[in-house]
């Protein structure tokens, strides 16, 4: 099963390079962390509960077949990429893209908990793809086997008559393109190490296995394939009252405690500037201001400096004992 999105001509505003962060954002992100490792009880409190948002513990308690690094291993970059909390910001940013495909966001919202549930169904999504990354090579597959099941499903026609199923290649190449797309923007913009143009590719080229192990075998393996994959869903986008309400979530949450719903709602900014340009210009927020963006990165460092490495990654250096 391959993708059967037809490229169509890029225009130069939809070149998409993410940027790494400006002086004033290092500097107040290094303040960030160092808040982070001075913080007071309440505060640790706080910014744990802020990233176990979306970044949840490591389930149960097997490490897995001892010595087998899995897909990818310590030397990769996936694993230092989706080590760090820009994780939160880049999974944002991914599922609000997401929902700019409209015949996606149907399969999304009708069979999802979503709406009564949204940290639930996140946290869900992140513990896949941590057994993916960090797992043996049978916890990997296990992820894209739950995965496949889960999307089996979801199908079903939406108001005006189109049809859609989630194991659809566009669809599918969609939901792949975006996610990590948007993970690496938020590193490269947010992350504790810079991400140069050749780790880009190599990430790219990790996200690639993934892709390939759900039949995408067009999945792009550099990042110039990424921004060209992107460009050509343009004619496919558009906002809609259905999809508005549901990305509404990341500029406003709920179910989740008012000290954490602040700390999300400062993360916002940061979700805009990990998308490319059509789905920014298509979401009609203004501009995130410097100082805003410097915000997300000294909150992102913060909890960086709390949380410390996830319990995933912990144990899979405990099993290949590196």
């Amino acid at each position: 099963m391959t993708s059967t999105v037809s490229a169509v001509p890029t225009r130069v505003q939809d070149v998409w390079n993410p940027p790494g962060p400006s002086r004033k954002e290092v500097a107040l992100g290094a303040a960030g962390a160092i808040a982070g490792h001075a913080a007071s009880l309440v505060a640790v409190g706080r910014l744990r509960q802020t990233y176990a948002t979306f970044m949840p513990p490591a389930e149960g308690d097997d490490l897995g077949k001892l010595g087998d690094p899995g897909w990818f291993g310590p030397e990769s970059v996936i694993w230092r990429v989706h080590a760090d909390p820009a994780m939160t910001v880049g999974g944002a940013a991914a599922v609000t893209m997401q929902g700019l495909h409209p015949r996606a966001f149907a399969g999304f919202a009708d069979h999802t908990d979503f709406d009564s549930d949204p940290n639930g169904r996140l946290v869900r999504t992140a513990n896949v793809l941590y057994a993916i990354t960090y797992g043996d090579d049978a916890q990997a597959w296990n992820g894209v086997r739950h995965t496949n099941r889960a999307h089996k499903p979801v199908k079903g026609t939406m108001a005006d008559g189109r049809t859609y199923d989630a194991r659809e290649p566009e669809l599918a190449m969609w939901v792949h393109i975006t996610t990590f797309a948007a993970i690496a923007a938020a590193y490269r913009r947010f992350g504790g190490q810079r991400l140069s143009d050749a780790d880009l590719d190599r990430y790219i080229a990790d996200t690639a296995v993934i892709g390939r192990a759900f039949n995408l075998k067009d999945a792009p393996a550099s990042w110039a394939e990424m921004s060209d994959m992107i460009a050509s869903y343009r004619k496919l986008l558009c906002i809609d009252e259905r999809s508005a309400r549901g990305m509404s979530y990341f500029r406003d949450p709920y179910g989740v405690p008012p000290a954490i719903q602040h700390s999300l709602r400062l993360l916002w900014p940061g979700t805009l500037v990990c998308m490319p340009p059509l789905p920014r210009r298509l979401l009609m927020q203004p501009e995130p201001s410097t100082r805003d963006i410097a915000t997300v990165r000294a909150l992102i460092r913060g909890i960086a400096g709390v949380v410390g490495e996830p319990d995933q990654l912990v144990r899979a250096r405990k099993r290949i004992g590196a």
